[in-house]
């Protein structure tokens, strides 16, 4: 599987948040998207590896104990992207 059929939605939603995306760790291609607030709290945002038709599992975490999962179909990733910055704002 690749990222490449999710690539254009990820890069345009975190363009408009103006984050950055990670697409290495460890020698592994992963899309993975670090948020530090001004307190210095740490969160993060990923997706799971995309099927062919485009299905991924949306994930936010505090990087300690609190984590939200958002199953997203090609069609509504930016909507569960979306869903899951809004959560870790709530966090912060």
């Amino acid at each position: 599987m690749s990222y490449s059929i999710v690539d254009p939605i990820l890069k345009a939603w975190a363009d408009n948040h103006g984050l950055h995306i990670h697409t290495q760790y460890q020698d592994v291609e992963v899309r993975s998207i670090d948020m530090v607030n001004p307190q210095g709290k740490h969160f993060q945002i990923w997706i799971d590896e995309p099927s062919q038709a485009g299905d991924t599992i949306v994930h936010v975490w505090d990087m300690k104990k609190r984590r939200q999962d958002y199953i997203a179909t090609k069609s509504s990733l930016k909507e569960k992207l979306e869903a899951a910055y809004q959560q870790a704002q709530k966090w912060f």
